[in-house]
This record gives structure tokens, sequence and C-alpha cells, in this order.
């Protein structure tokens, strides 16, 4: 199995024979636990970090009513260096007469927006035709970002958990206006509107109501004690669910609970079963899953100083099993993946739900996956979310993107793809500035505009 894994990558001829030279050394002294036998690591090393202090900030549209400033979004101080519109970096853009021209103006943005250590990968259908990787994963020691550099995806975690949940609705096992306290079996109500049902369509579009309270960001607490005892009130806002846009980190972790309780398997070994080994994803829900997990970034916060090293990022602990009241914290924003297989996802959003001769979701689900949700089954709020898939109308002229985005420390991630044209847009970093744009971090802007025109047409 390892062998068949080390053969997957496409490397030099070099690289694979001491690969696998070292794989058949190594495969007879050592061998890692089963990750499918529980808790991975010492559960109190888990101390050298806080989820919750992360993904309390993990988006910046936190706010219920954001549509309010859309237009105005501040740039936070801290954040402040660097052009405040990313045409700023584009006045000399054009024309590019080769990719290296492209290669200065993709690493000119990297450096305007502060960037440590930065990966960007366009396809055009199903084919890698640009990347460009910057920087470094980790500044102790000159590591610099390569193409197999891992990155934790942050919230574009939800986003592929996202397609876990639509294939089970797909197959009949899960429906998007099932009552999702009834999939979980709990009281999930908001109590001043008892008699509304919060469904997954809802929470799937963050119209539920659920907001990222202190209940939730409590670890002692499970989703038990959060819906059971009496702790309700503070969890969800005064407005009825589906009258309310709140993007709401642990309504889409819970999409992670709903996948475990549907399945009976835990959401890394679901999904790998249903989309990293299908498209030969090298990805996971914790890094020691990884192939090459030595190969992950330190994680920096906004002022560019390490908040989480590689190592502690290995040493957290992790439960690799089903137990849906406990798992809802993982798929908010806890996946790692390379900035080619993220790539690979949007492609096969753009194929209709297939890649490389593997079919994750038919064409239908795919499609439904990207539509307005607004006005169908109690979705009253506008809302930027179709099915945890967010529609981007700022970033090209009269037509929709889609993708989603993650913000999390000093890290911005960014997944965009584009039906009609078969572009498709993969960003990540460990580090830089999250100055926004129309919900839309800059650089990330400043990216699109610079490939899109190249690769799109």
């Amino acid at each position: 199995m390892l062998i068949r894994r080390l053969l997957i990558r496409k490397r030099s001829g070099i690289t694979n024979i001491l690969k696998i030279t070292a794989a058949l050394i190594f495969i007879g002294l050592v061998i890692r636990p089963p990750f499918s036998s529980g808790i991975l690591a010492d559960p109190s090393i888990e101390a050298e970090y806080s989820i919750e202090a992360e993904y309390a900030a993990d988006e910046a549209f936190t706010a219920e009513d954001p549509f309010a400033a859309e237009d105005t979004y501040v740039t936070e101080d801290e954040d402040a260096a660097g052009p405040d519109s990313p045409t700023d970096i584009h006045e000399d853009a054009w024309p590019l007469t080769d990719f290296a021209d492209l290669d200065a103006k993709i690493d000119k943005a990297f450096k305007t927006y502060k960037t440590i250590g930065g990966a960007v990968v366009v396809m055009k259908g199903e084919t890698l035709v640009y990347e460009r990787y910057y920087g470094q994963a980790r500044k102790t020691g000159r590591m610099p970002v390569t193409a197999q550099t891992y990155f934790r995806i942050t919230s574009i975690s939800k986003f592929i958990t996202g397609i876990g949940v639509m294939r089970l609705t797909e197959e009949g096992r899960l429906s998007l206006d099932a009552d999702i306290g009834n999939i979980l079996e709990l009281p999930i109500r908001n109590r001043k509107y008892a008699k509304t049902p919060v469904t997954l369509r809802m929470v799937m579009t963050h119209t539920s109501g659920l907001l990222d309270a202190p209940s939730f960001t409590n670890t002692a607490n499970s989703l038990k004690d959060i819906f059971e005892k009496n702790k309700t009130r503070s969890v969800f806002s005064e407005k009825a669910p589906g009258k309310i846009f709140s993007y709401s980190n642990y309504g889409g972790g819970m999409m992670g609970s709903v996948i475990e309780k549907a399945t009976g398997k835990s959401q890394n070994t679901y999904m790998s079963e249903i989309l990293f080994g299908p498209l030969r994803l090298d990805a996971a829900y914790h890094p020691a899953m990884l192939l090459y997990p030595d190969e992950i970034v330190h994680q920096y916060n906004r002022e560019g100083t390490v908040d989480r090293t590689a190592q502690s990022a290995l040493n957290a602990a992790y439960e690799d099993t089903c137990d849906p009241i406990s798992h809802f914290r993982y798929a908010i924003g806890n996946l790692w993946f390379t900035a080619a297989d993220l790539a690979k996802v949007g492609a096969m959003m753009n194929g209709g739900g297939q890649f490389g001769g593997a079919r994750v979701l038919s064409a239908e689900t795919c499609a439904l996956m990207m539509e307005d949700q607004v006005g169908r089954n109690g979705i009253q709020a506008k809302t930027p979310y179709a099915l945890m898939c967010e529609r981007f109308t700022t970033l090209a002229e009269g037509k929709v993107i889609y993708g989603h985005q993650g913000q999390a420390l000093g890290m911005v991630s960014e997944l965009f793809f584009d039906p009609e044209t078969g572009f498709t847009m993969a960003l990540l970093t460990n580090g830089c500035s999250r100055a926004i744009d129309r919900r839309i971090c800059l650089i990330g802007r400043s990216m699109f505009k610079l490939l899109y025109p190249v690769f799109a047409p």
C-alpha cells in the first residue's frame, strides 16, 4: 500500500526510486498505528493550541447582516499595508508576453500582500496549466514552498465536507429539507421559533441562525451538552431560521457530524472513499494521515510570527472514529491539501461531478450545489451561499464564479471555479495580509484578476 501511494504522484524518476527504496527499508522497521484505532497522538498535547480561538475569527463574514456594509468593507489596520485595491498592482500587467512575465506578476502580488509562503495553481478543464510556489513553508530552516507542500485549507474544509453531504442526499440517505435535529437525534431548535425546523438546507446556506457562541467554542461541550442541557438560547440568532444570513463556523462543522451519523464512519474515512481516493487526492482531516507529513507548513498569525508549528499540528489529538455528537469541529477548517489537489476538486465541479474518469456527484447534484437557494423551502434571507458553495458576483463582470474561501490566523485560502470556461484557481497561504474588498481577500482578487483573463478564454 505504501509503495502504491508513493507511485501516485508524478515525480522525477530519481525521486521515486529514492522514495520507494526508503519505503522498502522502512516498512519492516516502523509501522504507524492505524488511525481507525481512535485517538491520534497524546490528547494532552492539544492544549498547545486552541481550535476555538482560531475559528472565532475563521471567517470575516460572521456579522449577522454583512450585506449592510458589503460594498464598504474596512481594511483592518494590521493588514493595511499594500494597495487599497488589487488594480494597483496590475497597472502594467498587460500584455503578458510569456509565463516569466506572469510569474513576476504573481510574485509581486504575493509580496504585496506580505505572504510568508503561498501556492497558486490553475487548471483548465482537467489539465494543470499554471502553478507558482512562493516563499517559505517554514521560516525556520528556510524550507521553501513546493508542489508537495501541504497547507491547512481552513474554511474550504466546509465546502469539501459539503460535497460528502450532497453525495448522501443524491443517494437518498439524507434530505436537504430534513430537520437536522431529527438527523442527529437532538433537539436542535431556536426556542423563540420552536415550531420552525432547522433544516439541512438552512445550515448549508448559512441561514439557520446558528451563531458561533461560547457554548460551541467550549471544547468540553458536545452537541448533546449544547442542545439538551438548556444552552440553546445563546447559540441562535434572534431571527427565525431561514430569515437571516449569519455565517456559522459551527453550523458548517456540524456537516461532519451529519456525515458520521448517516454513514457510521469517520469523516475522513467517508471522504476518502467518495472523494480523496477516487480523485487520487493526498488530503486528510489530520496532517499525520498525509502521505508526506513532514511537508506541512508552519501556520503564521497576522503579525507574521509563527502561531502553530508543523510539529504542533502533527501532535494534535484527533479521533478517526465515528462519534457525531463530539466531532462537530473537524469540518470547520481542519483539512490539509496541496494546491494542485485542491484545484482538482474545483475541476471536478466544473466537470459536472466527474474528474479523471471518476464520478463523485451526478451532474444534477453538482449543479444543485451551485444554485441560488433563496426562495426555496424556507430560505428567505439573502445569502451568498448555495449549498456550502459560495457564489461570487464581484470577481468577473456579468457572471457568477463559484467556490469557497477560508481565513484563519494570518492564512488565506481561496478556491474559485467557473463551469462555463473550465477555469479553476486554488490559492493557499500559510500567512499573509487578510485585507478584504467586497467580502473577498485582496490577495485572492489580485490572483484571480491576473490569471482568469489568461487561462479562462
